[in-house]
């Protein structure tokens, strides 16, 4: 329990929302139709009408606090260097964020291209999280 505590109590909170705001930026960017928003629309049959339904304070709040929490932990590698930050943000998406998203899909039936096109974007924002913490200057 004090590991986790830890996570917390060396998380730099400045930085881990800035590096969670990069992650809108980055998502901004990837899920616009020019990229692959319409790509992913159609995979997940997603529609503008339907998309207008959402309750988007619930859609971005909870895309903020999952993106803060995964930035909190992120902040514990502050001034590691930008490349050195990318680096341990890529395993570890690789490695637990991606693998995971895979199993969800697999037994989900969703296509490999929505699997993708979502791992692809977790992949650029913890690239661009960990690239603002590492090169954070603690």
């Amino acid at each position: 329990m004090d590991q986790f505590k830890a996570v917390f109590d060396n998380a730099n909170y400045l930085q881990a929302l800035v590096a969670a705001l990069s992650t809108f930026a980055v998502g901004f960017a990837w899920y616009h139709k020019a990229v692959f928003g319409a790509m992913w629309m159609q995979e997940t049959g997603m529609t503008e009408e339907k998309a207008k339904q959402g309750n988007m304070a619930l859609t971005f709040g909870g895309t903020f606090v999952t993106s803060f929490l995964a930035a909190i932990f992120l902040s514990n590698m502050a001034g590691i260097g930008a490349i050195d930050g990318m680096w341990y943000a890529l395993v570890l998406c690789v490695f637990i964020v991606a693998t995971s998203r895979g199993m969800h899909f697999l037994f989900a039936q969703k296509s490999m291209r929505l699997y993708l096109i979502d791992t692809g974007h977790d992949l650029v924002s913890y690239a661009v999280m960990g690239i603002i913490i590492g090169a954070w200057k603690p």
